[in-house]
């Protein structure tokens, strides 16, 4: 009779069962191992699922938007790298498509910096909306950014909290309200005004090979690009 053999996924899923059962016994009285159970726990139930090439191609063309209103807003020392996933890890709550890692880092009290990261933050889903007339499907995560970015230059003296818990007045809710509105402004104006950049970039990301189920440009590559595709700078609506 021969042997059958266990198949290399169950063999996977077997020894990461031992590893969060280890973790959970040396874990009795330690803490400090809490977190890497959870992690290990996650990576067992979530799944891999291919994105499709049209998803992709969004994907690159909302980041390119992110990128170049940030190298136009902030200059070319905001734009480190972009990415664009071609298989992702889903659970219930996320999916993850695509990332670009721009600095957000925002002088304390800056207002003209905080609506330029609202604005990079914006970027995206405004990309989508000009170019593609479609709703983004990170609309959520971008404007919640925007608006942190926004909320962190209200600050309440007397609990010295930030953000949403700052806001103490109606003239400071109409304030934040009317920054938000400006960033988007902002943020469209720019998109239109470098559309064929950001055309051009979401065709050059695509254009990369696939490493590690991810199509990547570095600092480097992105920095030769814009060389060569000249940005036009902050339009009148981004005079913060």
């Amino acid at each position: 009779m021969r042997k059958q053999r266990i198949p290399m996924a169950v063999t996977i899923r077997l020894v990461i069962i031992a590893v969060l059962m280890l973790a959970l016994i040396v874990s009795t009285n330690r803490p400090a191992f809490s977190m890497t159970i959870d992690v290990l726990a996650w990576a067992t139930t979530r799944d891999t699922t291919s994105v499709t090439q049209d998803r992709q191609k969004v994907t690159a063309l909302h980041e390119a938007g992110h990128l170049v209103v940030s190298a136009a807003l902030r200059g070319m020392g905001s734009i480190h790298s972009a990415k664009v996933f071609t298989r992702v890890a889903t659970d219930s709550d996320n999916t993850l498509y695509g990332e670009s890692d721009t600095d957000v880092s925002i002088p304390q009290g800056s207002r003209s910096d905080a609506m330029n990261v609202a604005a990079v933050f914006y970027a995206g889903m405004m990309t989508e909306s000009a170019l593609l007339d479609r709703d983004s499907d990170s609309s959520g995560s971008d404007q919640k950014a925007a608006s942190a970015a926004i909320f962190d230059r209200f600050e309440n003296p007397e609990t010295a909290e930030h953000g949403m818990a700052a806001l103490q007045t109606d003239s400071e809710l109409k304030s934040f309200m009317k920054d938000s509105t400006a960033a988007a402004a902002c943020a469209t104006a720019t998109v239109y005004a470098n559309a064929q950049v950001i055309r051009d970039l979401g065709d050059e990301i695509m254009r990369q090979p696939t490493y590690f189920n991810r199509r990547h440009m570095s600092e480097d590559e992105l920095r030769e690009f814009f060389t060569s595709h000249p940005i036009t700078k902050a339009s009148p609506a981004c005079d913060f």
